[in-house]
């Protein structure tokens, strides 16, 4: 099968509705234009309920002014950002609950409007992950320590 993206709009929708992670697509005064499915069901809305509101509303309230300048200053100068570029962010639920996030930006160009594509991937289970890697290293340590001192 020879596929033409740009002849099947739907194949489009097929593959944004897909993808793996939550992803939406937010304009230039950080509103949220379009969402996908697991971007509903990460942040406990429907998509058409993410739709029109400002990104900062799906992250606890005391990143959302540090937030407003990162925005600002990205916007000068937009340029992809893959997942995990070390910064330590959080998304939280409708419901209040906090989690932690990882998120790849990617400016995008749609006719004349210019538009941020954000691919948003809950790693709720990596961080407990690597805390129960930590304690098992403390606690061999302290087991080390405990037969060093014998």
């Amino acid at each position: 099968m020879n596929l033409t993206l740009a002849q099947d709009p739907e194949t489009y929708r097929a593959l944004f509705e897909t993808a793996p992670d939550a992803t939406l697509v937010v304009d230039r005064d950080g509103r949220i234009v379009l969402a996908n499915r697991n971007a509903g069901q990460l942040f406990g809305r429907s998509p058409a309920e993410l739709v029109g509101i400002a990104v900062e509303a799906l992250m606890p309230e005391r990143f959302r002014d540090a937030h407003l300048r990162h925005h600002e200053s990205y916007m000068r100068a937009p340029h992809p950002r893959p997942m995990g570029a070390g910064l330590t962010l959080f998304g939280r639920r409708a419901d209040g609950s906090e989690f932690p996030v990882e998120i790849a930006l990617s400016p995008i160009r749609i006719g004349d409007a210019q538009l941020y594509a954000a691919s948003i991937r809950d790693v709720s289970e990596l961080a407990r992950t690597k805390q129960a890697a930590q304690r098992g290293r403390y606690n061999a340590y302290v087991a080390q320590f405990g037969l060093q001192a014998l």
